[in-house]
């Protein structure tokens, strides 16, 4: 097998490595001094997902890292997504991989961000949580449908960012926290947060402080959406004080906004991210007067509104074609002329952004002025 040189450009080593049979992957790991620059998930997946791939291969790929000099390097972010395909036996070697990460991990003195599955056993993330907790990753991204046993609330007051994709954690995490005491105007660390349900973000305020949180993604499942949960949402927002960033993803539609504008105000808001979808829900058969009523009801409710950050989420439509919106030229040509002239005074700049570029922060988006839009399309 022919390996990459230690002196090639990473581009060209992960070029040369989707070629490279997942048995190989970890001669390639020891011979390379390049790999420092890749990233674990890249590894670990390429493993993972082939079809001939077995726990004792990520084991040993793992265990190669974990020797490795340049581990602390390489380790920036990990991405586990061992699928429950038919039963134990995905179980019993995902806790194999699980007793690997807790011998590796503790190594990575500079873990990052973890992200967990919706298919792992709670007892597996557990253990997987206990062996980051010290020394702390940043990031965490817990997607199981429903934890059954509270994390450590230590490592959840750690974090920086925190996406929980869980529809209920109140019944479950009752006896593990005070569900009279408030932290959300406590100081901590968390300025990042991403949940599916308003009962979620309730129990987060029970537990972790936040009165450092700056952004929240309110990015529901199909089944917490109702008229309840956008009002306990509303109310959950007051408490935030240092909340300037707000996602509606999938949650607050057109038609929503309209019903809600006359809510009392949320001046401290100063970015906001809707569907492409929503924002251009039809209230009637004209495009334009659509666009400018959503646009006036985000202004009433977010009266300095300066940052408008759009995310198309479906990139095909029901036919499996590619979605109108997608096609780059036409759709961003369009969407400009419908917003410029429905833009609020207070609106500075705006994100046209595709469901393959969600995971990028407001401040890496690629914003576009308001001003230098109105001269270039005169």
């Amino acid at each position: 097998m022919t390996t990459a040189s230690s002196s090639l450009p990473v581009e060209l080593v992960v070029d040369i490595l989707q070629h490279v049979e997942p048995h190989d992957l970890v001669a390639v790991a020891r011979a390379n001094k390049a790999l420092h620059a890749l990233s674990l998930p890249y590894l670990y997946n390429r493993v993972q997902f082939s079809t001939d791939s077995t726990a004792e291969q990520v084991l040993q790929l793992l265990s190669t890292l974990q020797a490795s000099e340049t581990v602390a390097r390489l380790v920036r972010e990990m991405a586990l997504d061992w699928h429950d395909q038919d039963g134990s036996q995905y179980w019993d070697e995902a806790s194999k991989v699980t007793r690997a990460l807790a011998n590796v991990l503790p190594a990575t003195t500079n873990l990052a961000s973890l992200s967990l599955p919706r298919f792992f056993h709670t007892n597996t993330v557990l253990k997987i949580l206990e062996g980051v907790s010290c020394p702390p990753v940043r990031a965490l991204h817990l997607y199981p449908t429903s934890l059954f046993v509270a994390p450590p609330f230590s490592l959840l007051q750690s974090l920086d960012r925190l996406s929980l994709w869980a529809e209920d954690i109140s019944y479950q995490w009752q006896h593990d926290y005070d569900s009279t005491r408030s932290l959300a105007a406590d100081k901590g660390s968390l300025s990042w947060l991403s949940v599916t349900s308003p009962s979620t973000l309730e129990t987060l305020m029970c537990i972790v402080p936040m009165g450092s949180l700056r952004t929240l993604v309110i990015d529901p499942r199909p089944s917490t959406i109702n008229v309840t949960s956008n009002e306990h949402y509303f109310v959950h927002i007051r408490h935030l004080p240092s909340l300037r960033t707000i996602y509606l993803l999938k949650w607050l539609s057109c038609q929503m906004l309209a019903e809600y504008s006359s809510i009392d105000p949320f001046p401290h808001i100063l970015t906001v991210g809707i569907s492409l979808c929503h924002l251009q829900e039809p209230f009637g058969y004209n495009p334009y007067r659509d666009v400018h009523d959503t646009m006036q009801a985000l202004a009433t409710i977010f009266p300095h509104m300066h940052t408008l950050d759009v995310r198309c989420e479906e990139p095909y439509d029901s036919e499996g074609l590619p979605h109108p919106h997608l096609r780059p030229d036409a759709a961003l040509q369009k969407f400009q002329m419908l917003l410029l002239p429905a833009c609020p005074r207070t609106l500075q700049r705006f994100a046209f952004l595709t469901k393959a570029s969600f995971a990028r922060t407001a401040e890496d988006a690629p914003f576009v002025r308001v001003p230098q839009l109105a001269e270039e399309l005169q």
